[in-house]
């Protein structure tokens, strides 16, 4: 992360990596994070699609955390430099009142939860190296998952809307560069 030069994947070096071992990797980058005077603002959920679970053989999305560093202001400059290989997702971020916790949090539970949602861009950087130069090797799952789910950073967009102000089925947006979508 601080040199921008993409690590190699730590399934090529361990082929028995586990998902529970990759978060454990995840959460020694948060320790040093921690220790480093940081602090936790949030979550990011990766692969809420079918689509990419299946990229992945995933049958769940995967978490990754979001510290006080990782968040902008809407319209703030933000350095490309800062990041290796950025890309910008379109998402909508929950704002809690309240914290969920427990292995059977339901759809409801979150709505239940959720104080407000607005739209948000997230930033995505891959810190490990998306192909094993030596073996041709996509990254897996717990590459992805020891790389805090790609998490790099987030903008939270203005008009908060409460959960029962939106259609989320129907929710979408447009992204624009320089005029063009």
């Amino acid at each position: 992360e601080r040199t921008h030069v993409a690590v190699p994947q730590p399934s090529g070096a361990l082929p028995d990596l586990s998902l529970a071992d990759a978060y454990a990797m995840a959460r020694a980058g948060n320790d040093l994070r921690r220790n480093a005077g940081r602090s936790l603002r949030g979550y990011k959920i990766a692969m809420t699609s079918r689509s990419t679970q299946a990229m992945f053989a995933a049958s769940e999305p995967a978490i990754g955390w979001l510290w006080d560093d990782m968040l902008f202001d809407n319209g703030s400059r933000i350095a490309p430099e800062r990041f290796g290989a950025a890309n910008v997702e379109l998402e909508l971020a929950f704002v809690l009142a309240k914290p969920l916790q427990g292995p059977r949090v339901t759809a409801l539970d979150v709505l239940n939860a959720t104080d407000f949602i607005v739209p948000s861009f997230e930033i995505v950087d891959a810190r490990v190296q998306l192909v094993n130069p030596e073996t041709k090797a996509p990254r897996k799952l717990v590459d992805l998952v020891a790389d805090n789910s790609v998490a790099a950073g987030a903008v939270l967009g203005g008009r908060p809307m409460r959960p029962t102000e939106l259609d989320l089925a129907w929710a979408g947006a447009v992204l624009y560069k320089n005029g063009a979508i």
